[in-house]
């Protein structure tokens, strides 16, 4: 049946007299085979008496059978522009999935109508997948060289200078879709005329050059659209291109927060890796519900993480439309990253100090820490909040958080202190009063935290 189907050049589920000669390479050939094939004498062969033919010819001598079909393929394969039709296909493939979906073929501006677009899918697409195979391609080219050889040698090249035309170099291209992904603001994968007033500083401007660049006039400007634009005045002049690519960041770098989003961003980029993932965002953003809404609608790439580019765009989308939410959201940030970083160093702090390791500090573990019974006493009771003679892990975190609320100095004070004094482990009393405390006295803020004062400790 596939070689059937590369017999049959208009199609039509037969073999005409005319298809057959072509098939054969000779008319006198191509009669007697007809007669043999056309069991019901129409003047054409359909699919059956094919079949039919065949299985006869194979039943008698199957290598005969084989050796024909192969004979039928080379005759009918071997026309001149195959080897450029094919080298066409490859070429304007560019996912290289080894078929042209309706963008590579660039159906919009081969032909004048969405209707032509569809009756010329149906009449190519012969297994309906929507999709043209390599194939089915060559099948096409040579329907139409078969009639008009010059016709096909015309479409050939029409595909190969549009892709000339719509091919970008590198690295050219990869900076002129970085560019592109900044100014897309909303990151929907296309700029509209807003989007790019932001990048010429001008409506008017902005208006025209979208009618210019907006090929297919849908009022957006694709990323394909943006590409063969830069690729355009690259042509004319390549150091234009690469000038207008700069300037172009220049002006979308250039907005007032742009320093404080990446400070942040950097900030929460606990790993140092450039990238922010799933824990690190969760320290922003509080809920995994929360966290994992987000990430969705700021990671463009889909690839689980959150880039530096997405971070300064999806703040920069927030500026533009509220600078002082933008603001207030980097803050918050702040806010939260600060209180993870602490929540971090309490728990340090506290396994040091829960020299037992049972996830609980009871009173000695309190005194061996502070030096102290009466401070031992007070923070326990600042910090057991439900009186079961212990602190335990949240407890402490409570305690730690009620200190940082009250200043921030405090408590990163006190747990540094803290650690210094477990690290030390340096036995001596401490000497009560009403002195506060000061830098040459380093349990005074401890004892303060406790709810006591101190003056001094040996």
């Amino acid at each position: 049946m596939r070689i059937f189907h590369l017999a049959d050049g208009n199609k039509n589920g037969r073999l005409e007299m005319k298809e057959l000669a072509k098939a054969l390479k000779n008319k006198d050939f191509a009669k007697a085979r007809m007669g043999q094939m056309d069991k019901d004498m129409n003047g054409v062969v359909t699919e059956d008496e094919w079949v039919a033919y065949i299985k006869r010819v194979y039943d008698q001598h199957p290598e005969s059978a084989t050796a024909m079909l192969e004979q039928f393929e080379r005759d009918i394969v071997d026309w001149p522009l195959r080897g450029e039709a094919v080298r066409i296909f490859r070429l304007i493939d560019s996912n290289k999935n080894g078929m042209l979906d309706v963008n590579e073929l660039a159906l919009d501006k081969a032909l004048k109508s969405a209707n032509q677009a569809k009756s010329w899918m149906r009449y190519v697409d012969s297994d309906r997948s929507g999709d043209i195979s390599e194939e089915e391609w060559e099948r096409y080219i040579k329907s139409i060289y078969d009639k008009r050889p010059e016709s096909a040698a015309a479409v050939l090249k029409w595909y190969e200078d549009r892709h000339a035309r719509h091919t970008c170099p590198e690295p050219l291209r990869t900076e002129a879709v970085r560019i592109f992904k900044l100014a897309d603001l909303d990151g929907n994968g296309v700029l509209d005329r807003r989007e790019v007033a932001e990048v010429l500083k001008s409506e008017q401007f902005a208006t025209a050059w979208v009618k210019q660049v907006d090929t297919d006039r849908n009022t957006v400007i694709s990323e394909d659209e943006w590409v063969a634009y830069i690729k355009g005045v690259h042509d004319s002049d390549a150091n234009s291109a690469t000038a207008l690519l700069q300037m172009y960041e220049r002006i979308l770098c250039e907005w007032p927060l742009r320093s404080e989003a990446l400070r942040i961003f950097r900030l929460a980029d606990t790993n140092g890796d450039g990238v922010l993932d799933v824990q690190e965002l969760a320290d922003v953003r509080k809920t995994d519900d929360f966290t994992k809404d987000w990430m969705t609608r700021v990671d463009t790439d889909l690839n689980g993480e959150i880039s530096e580019e997405e971070w300064m765009a999806y703040i920069k989308s927030v500026y533009k439309k509220k600078p002082d939410v933008a603001a207030a959201l980097l803050q918050t940030y702040e806010q939260r990253l600060r209180e993870a970083s602490l929540r971090m160093e309490a728990m340090r702090i506290f396994r040091l100090a829960d020299k037992d390791g049972n996830g609980n500090l009871d009173a000695k573990e309190l005194e061996a820490v502070l030096k102290s019974e009466d401070f031992a006493k007070a923070m326990m009771g600042r910090a057991d909040a439900d009186l079961n003679g212990f602190i335990s892990e949240d407890e402490w975190i409570a305690y730690i958080k009620g200190i940082y609320e009250e200043s921030v100095g405090s408590a990163t004070a006190v747990l540094k202190l803290l650690e210094q004094h477990i690290s030390k482990q340096r036995p001596g009393p401490v000497l009560l009063g009403k002195a506060p405390a000061s830098k040459s006295q380093p349990l005074g803020q401890l004892g303060a935290a406790a709810g006591l004062h101190c003056i001094s400790a040996v």
